[in-house]
């Protein structure tokens, strides 16, 4: 599961150096959350293409961040399209049972400060 992934994100971007990161972090997952409240009004035959378009979006934008030089877990934009993505894997291969624990995962990430 994407979830051993988050706990590497969430150490990376944790203590005082790392603020700026793990608040991108926060804000990207919170974007995220509000993108997927849209998507779940959307028809079931929408929704599992908007989600994969959703997983599209943070690949690339992680893509992006190793193109400019990210080197690793603590890196701001890298983090936070990875944690994105890593999110979205698991929504689309788990059923809800098996994502609980990704879930609360993301919750804290999402309320860090």
């Amino acid at each position: 599961m994407h979830y051993e992934e988050l706990v590497k994100i969430q150490r990376a971007t944790s203590g005082f150096f790392k603020r700026k990161a793990r608040q991108r972090v926060a804000a990207y997952l919170r974007e995220l959350a509000k993108e997927l409240d849209l998507v779940a009004r959307l028809d079931v035959e929408l929704q599992h293409q908007a989600k994969l378009n959703l997983l599209n979006r943070y690949t690339e934008l992680r893509n992006v961040a190793l193109r400019n030089g990210a080197r690793g877990y603590g890196d701001a934009d890298w983090a936070a399209a990875s944690a994105c993505e890593s999110w979205m894997f698991t929504i689309l291969q788990y059923p809800t049972q098996e994502r609980l624990e990704v879930e609360v995962l993301i919750r804290e990430m999402m309320n860090a400060d």
